[in-house]
C-alpha cells in the first residue's frame, strides 16, 4: 500500500526585478510529501526557466523536510545561485512550517 501523502505549498517573495515576480507575483514551491515522514514524493515550482524546477527536483526528491531540512538548506545555499535563492529558502521554510501544522492536525483527527 502506498503511503498517505500531503500537498504543501511554500510561498515567498522574490526581488521586484526577478522574472518570477513579474510573471507570478510570488515564488511558490509545491511539495507532495509522505504524511508521516515528510519525504518529498513530487515537487513543482513557479519558474521562468524549466531548468529551475528540474534543478530543485534533483535537490529535494527523496529527502525529507522533517529530517533533512538542515541538509537541504545547506545544499541550496551551496549549489543554487539563481537570483531567487533567498525566495527558495524562504519557501522551503514556509512549507516546513505548514507540514508541521498538517502533521499535527492529522495526528489529532
Amino acid at each position: 500500500m502506498e503511503p498517505e501523502t500531503l500537498y504543501i505549498v511554500g510561498e515567498s517573495r522574490t526581488n521586484l526585478d526577478n522574472a518570477i515576480t513579474k510573471m507570478y507575483g510570488s515564488f511558490y514551491i509545491a511539495f507532495e510529501l509522505e504524511a508521516q515522514t515528510g519525504k518529498v514524493v513530487d515537487l513543482g515550482c513557479t519558474h521562468s526557466l524549466e531548468i529551475t524546477e528540474r534543478f530543485l527536483r534533483k535537490i529535494f526528491m527523496g529527502h525529507s523536510l522533517e529530517t533533512d531540512y538542515n541538509e537541504l538548506e545547506r545544499e541550496l545555499t551551496r549549489r543554487y545561485y539563481g537570483s531567487s535563492q533567498k525566495a527558495v529558502l524562504a519557501s522551503m521554510k514556509d512549507a516546513y512550517k505548514k507540514y508541521q501544522f498538517a502533521k499535527l492536525k492529522l495526528n489529532t483527527l
